[in-house]
């Protein structure tokens, strides 16, 4: 059974409070705390809990509901791990109606309020905690995330504020108050209060100042801001040269940040990141520069992506292939394989029947995205050649509208060949016309026609030429 601070103290539950203070200074005497640290400690915990009123009336209840409140804490904290709120609160608020001082406990109660979007409560029991635990930085994070949460904003900064002014060394309640300014699209407000904190750092020479610089180029990197990256890579620069002992860390610690973008496939970012680690390196590494070159390759084809994007002057067919391209993984493999069906079909309908226009966004992207045409070179290629082909038949079909030698219903297969029909049922009833006509056309005529087809209109011919064949 585990001794109880009475028992350590070797009094009863009934002495007053002069006969703790007594029984305390008699028995540290017998443990000294040079020769007996762990029981001089559990001796003060002891001393310190029964001394005053409100913890002593807290320990008791425990002692007497010990095993009960055990089983209700561990109930709710149960239920708080599976987002289970509801229950979570109606068991935390029976753990505090025995013992009201469990600021943790009080905590988990007040956070079950929070998640539960029942802000007000929340706020109420976090006003508790922190006047309970007013040193305690997580309690007095969770009361202005409440804040936030609860729409308090304003109240929010000057809370994070002054948690900033009591511990300039805790670098959370910085970064809330800059999470905050950029949930509310004060990114200036973000940048500035960042550089603050980091000139403030610089002047105590403390090695705290990497984490903000850490900290601004995530915000530059959120901002899409180059030139804030920049900054931020330059002011890593000037810490490195000041904390040489601190080089290792630093540049594992920005390693691991441009990795990060570079799975989140922000190739343009990790880019400046790793090009200034591969400068700052001792000792050079193989697979470190193969890396920094892929990510080199792949940031020109992801920038090029991101303006070719905003391009009005290249049609959303072409775009769609490099969409599939560089967001492949994105879907499943049936997802990608149905997209990607419908992507080159729209495409292929588009180099026959809409050729220039086609074209000339091809070769857009030729000229202009030259990085990103390179990854689809082979393909783009071949809409190309089909959208050539498709110019010159209609080029042909000019030609051929005015040609007398050419029999009308010839001349409408190859219109039918041409058209692009918006049913399956208007297709098929054009078909059943020119059939028709065929039928009453003259077997002689028709072999002139398509011989001049073949002879005259090489590209109209290719359009069916087994057809054509068989006709003749």
């Amino acid at each position: 059974m585990e001794t109880t601070y009475y028992q350590l103290l070797e009094i009863k539950t009934t002495s007053t409070d002069e006969e703790i203070k007594r029984a305390y200074f008699k028995i540290i005497k017998q443990y000294p705390v040079d020769q007996y640290p762990e029981e001089f400690k559990a001796i003060r915990i002891a001393y310190d809990t029964l001394r005053n009123a409100q913890t002593r009336k807290e320990y008791d209840m425990k002692m007497i509901h010990g095993d009960l409140v055990e089983q209700l804490q561990k109930e709710a904290m149960d239920a708080y791990s599976v987002d289970d709120f509801e229950k979570a609160k109606r068991l935390f608020k029976e753990v505090l109606s025995i013992v009201p001082m469990q600021t943790e406990i009080r905590n988990y109660y007040a956070l079950s309020f929070l998640f539960s979007e029942e802000y007000n409560q929340a706020l109420q029991q976090f006003r508790i905690v922190v006047q309970e635990e007013p040193e305690n930085v997580t309690y007095q994070l969770n009361y202005g995330n409440a804040l936030e949460n609860s729409g308090r904003e304003d109240e929010a900064i000057r809370h994070y504020k002054k948690m900033y002014i009591m511990w300039p060394d805790e670098m959370n309640p910085l970064f809330a108050l800059v999470d905050l300014y950029l949930n509310r699209d004060e990114d200036d407000k973000a940048l500035k209060t960042l550089d603050q904190a980091i000139s403030s750092q610089e002047k105590t020479e403390s090695f705290h100042v990497f984490y903000y610089l850490a900290k601004r180029i995530k915000v530059s990197v959120l901002l899409r801001n180059q030139i804030e990256l920049t900054k931020s890579i330059k002011l890593c620069k000037n810490l490195l040269d000041k904390h040489e002992s601190e080089r290792g860390k630093m540049l594992s610690d920005l390693t691991d940040l441009a990795l990060d973008l570079y799975d989140r496939k922000l190739y343009g970012y990790a880019k400046p990141i790793l090009e200034f680690i591969q400068k700052e390196r001792i000792e050079p590494n193989e697979k470190f520069d193969s890396l920094v070159e892929e990510t080199n390759n792949r940031a020109n084809v992801y920038d090029e992506f991101e303006m070719l994007e905003r391009d009005e002057k290249v049609m959303k067919w072409v775009k769609n292939i490099f969409i599939l391209y560089l967001h492949g993984n994105d879907f499943t493999e049936e997802e990608f394989n149905e997209y990607s069906n419908t992507a080159y079909n729209n495409l292929h309908d588009s180099s026959f029947y809409n050729p220039k226009e086609t074209l000339k966004s091809i070769k857009r992207v030729l000229i202009k995205y030259p990085h990103l045409y390179e990854t689809r070179e082979k393909a783009l290629a071949d809409f190309m050649a089909t959208c050539k082909e498709a110019i010159q038949c209609e080029e042909e079909f000019e030609r051929l509208k005015d040609d007398y030698d050419v029999c009308h219903p010839i001349k409408r297969l190859i219109a039918y060949y041409l058209i692009y029909f918006d049913s399956d049922e208007e297709k098929k009833e054009m078909f059943e016309s020119i059939k028709a006509d065929m039928i009453d056309e003259s077997d002689r005529s028709l072999r002139r026609s398509v011989n001049r087809l073949e002879m005259q209109y090489p590209s109209l011919f290719n359009l069916n030429e087994s057809f054509f064949r068989d006709l003749q």
